[in-house]
């Protein structure tokens, strides 16, 4: 039968799948203040610090740009056809 197959297939080596670390967060959970929309709720998403900021930025940045380069080539081929 085919589900009697050799007892290996089933070993763990052959059946788990191993998983890259989770990344920590750039944004975390902080209480609201004073001055931030009330119907948001308690808490606002905001970077750590400013370094995480500037972290984030720079690679939604550089993204963006690469994207942009990427569609300024794609719209070359099309044009050159």
């Amino acid at each position: 039968m085919k589900w009697e197959s050799d007892p290996e297939d089933f070993s763990p080596s052959a059946t788990i799948v191993p998983f890259d670390p989770p990344l920590p967060l750039l944004r975390a959970p902080m209480k609201a203040g004073l001055g931030d929309r009330p119907s948001a709720g308690s808490f606002v998403l905001a970077f750590k610090d400013a370094a995480s900021w500037r972290s984030a930025f720079r690679a939604t940045e550089s993204k963006i740009l690469e994207q942009c380069e990427l569609a300024e080539l794609a719209g070359f081929s099309l044009a050159r056809q």
